[in-house]
């Protein structure tokens, strides 16, 4: 075609190759797109880009998915899509004390809402406070699923608080025992008065 004096060409043999990271992500901008041959081989990006809580699988026209690298023609502008599989995470849930059962391992999808927490267990002497994400301190986890969602295998961590017993005395015997019913510091919740002709003083 002749535009004032000029001669322009199209060239139907060429395609343009786009990336869709599909929500990943690459450190740099690797393989947003490129040219290629109609119908010639041409290798696909080679490079993996990465999703919190996935795995990549490879390249997709929507129709065929290929490895990151991979041999393959187009005879048009064709897109690929990062094709992603949720990745299955391992969490341990450890008592954490002395003698205390082996951990608890569950799994769970990273995409999936259905996902449960153990029982809380049970110490003798101690009060359950809690799972956390450290021996001593830390996070406290209340549940799995849309406010916590860890991508990679953890372990989690009981937390307890020491239950004391009291013991009521009158006239020298003993009269009520409350056992392992107070946390440090909490009010005692005083029992009945004995009865005088029960606890006579000697």
């Amino acid at each position: 075609t002749t535009y004032s004096g000029y001669v322009t060409t199209c060239d139907n043999t060429k395609a343009t190759i786009t990336y869709d990271l599909n929500g990943g992500e690459y450190e740099s901008d690797d393989c947003v797109s490129q040219t290629v041959t109609k119908g010639q081989p041409f290798n696909l990006c080679s490079n993996t880009p990465t999703k919190e809580g996935y795995t990549f699988v490879g390249w997709t026209d929507g129709v065929n998915t290929y490895d990151a690298g991979a041999s393959t023609s187009v005879t048009d502008n064709t897109t690929f899509y990062a094709k992603w599989t949720a990745k299955t995470i391992t969490i341990t849930w450890n008592q954490n004390y002395t003698g205390c059962p082996e951990p608890i391992e569950m799994q769970y999808v990273y995409d999936s809402d259905e996902n449960t927490m153990p029982e809380e267990p049970v110490r003798e002497g101690y009060q359950f406070v809690g799972w956390f994400t450290g021996l001593t301190d830390g996070i406290e986890i209340t549940e799995i699923g849309e406010e916590n969602r860890p991508t990679d295998n953890v372990t989690y961590y009981a937390h307890w608080n020491e239950l004391y017993s009291v013991t009521f005395m009158a006239s020298g015997q003993v009269y009520v025992v409350q056992e392992d019913k107070y946390l440090s510091g909490a009010n005692l919740e005083l029992p009945a008065d004995p009865s005088p002709a029960n606890y006579a003083c000697d």
